[in-house]
């Protein structure tokens, strides 16, 4: 069996003065973050070990116990888990080849980590309106916060084999929390057929079945908002700033649904014809590929990579099959004879074999060729996905 980590995302509910003291501890949280920063870039100490027993001129003992005694209002394991936030911040620079020429800053409403020793779901209250109850640590108190979940929430905290560390977020005068939960694959059955999927920016997405999903309609959405943005942006009134923040984050909620619409489709005729599913392996693409000035805002707006994490956990979730190839020459290849020229591709939806004259849709016929390859290529995608 192969676990995969998703998380569950709830909204807490706490009463005015909760909402009070969660607000002072993450504040207090980052504050604490930032001042571990600075010691750890200038004594260029970036793991959670080595930070938990740094010692400089500033103090005698190590850092954990200086901590402990300058902030007595956070617990041991806050301490604990402010070393591991700022190590894993240095870690992601360091992994995105960055170069670490200042410290990691962190602002105060940044969210901050907790485990199952500073927080726990106590109870989940099935009625009309989903209630749960969790146990969470603040400053110098332990408070019990209601939150809200919907059903599916409900099952992945439930099927969970373990619950990871959580993220409590404040965003737009609202707490969330983001619950990281361990879930087992579903019994795989062995797939009969293939289902090919092309993604792509003109069309997001052309199955081997014959359906396409027209890029034209996100099109159409990112050139409204990015109009909408850049009128507002040169406005510059106190009421247009407030207008940009409402509308901050919208088109990316907009992509988000039509990707997660696309993949339950998919997965879900996948089950029905007991088909695996083949994508692409489309990693660093935007590294291999340039495009012209003009076309920037698009393609780097083209979210690929979410799309196949949905069709990742959706399949992972209903025990079907996903498979990851190469994508090389599949727009060039013939998924009739096999031919591959790069002159049987003659414009962008018009695929025309020179050898043996097969004529078809050019991303239909890539597809085609992706469900072919599923026969004998198998990479199956691992994904740590947000729902």
């Amino acid at each position: 069996m192969i676990n995969m980590k998703l998380t569950a995302q709830v909204q807490l509910l706490p009463t005015t003065d909760q909402a009070s003291l969660i607000i002072k501890t993450i504040t207090i949280f980052n504050t604490i973050c930032n001042y571990v920063s600075k010691l750890a870039f200038d004594n260029k100490c970036f793991h959670p070990i080595a930070l938990h027993n740094l010692k400089t001129d500033y103090f005698d003992n190590s850092l954990y116990y200086h901590l402990r005694q300058q902030y007595p209002e956070m617990s041991s394991i806050h301490i604990e888990l402010i070393l591991r936030k700022v190590a894993d911040a240095y870690r992601i620079r360091r992994v995105n080849k960055r170069k670490i020429k200042k410290p990691c800053v962190f602002k105060n409403n940044s969210a901050i980590i907790y485990n199952h020793l500073t927080l726990s779901v106590k109870y989940l209250f099935h009625s009309p309106a989903n209630v749960g109850l969790i146990s969470l640590r603040a400053i110098n108190s332990r408070e019990l916060i209601h939150f809200i979940f919907g059903e599916h929430q409900s099952q992945l905290i439930k099927n969970s084999s373990k619950i990871g560390e959580m993220k409590l977020i404040y965003r737009n005068k609202r707490f969330y929390l983001n619950i990281s939960t361990d879930q087992k694959e579903a019994d795989i059955t062995t797939p009969i057929s293939h289902i090919g999927v092309d993604l792509g920016v003109s069309n997001i997405a052309t199955t081997s079945y014959g359906k396409i999903w027209s890029g034209a309609v996100i099109d159409n959405k990112r050139e409204k908002f990015q109009k909408h943005r850049s009128s507002l942006q040169k406005c510059g009134t106190p009421s247009a700033k407030r207008r940009l923040k409402k509308v901050a984050g919208k088109e990316a909620l907009f992509r988000k649904d039509i990707n997660h619409c696309i993949s339950k489709e998919l997965v879900a005729v996948a089950k029905g014809t007991n088909s695996g599913i083949v994508l692409e392996d489309l990693k660093y693409i935007r590294e291999r590929i340039t495009v012209r000035k003009q076309q920037r805002a698009r393609h780097h707006g083209w979210s690929f990579a979410q799309l196949r994490e949905f069709i990742s956990y959706k399949a992972f979730m209903e025990g079907v099959e996903v498979k990851l190839v190469d994508p090389h020459y599949t727009s060039q290849r013939c998924s009739n004879c096999g031919h591959i020229e790069r002159k049987n591709r003659k414009s962008q939806y018009r695929f025309l074999c020179l050898k043996c004259g097969h004529d078809a849709h050019a991303d239909y016929n890539a597809a085609c060729n992706l469900a072919s390859m599923g026969n004998y290529h198998s990479s199956f995608i691992k994904a740590e996905v947000m729902v």
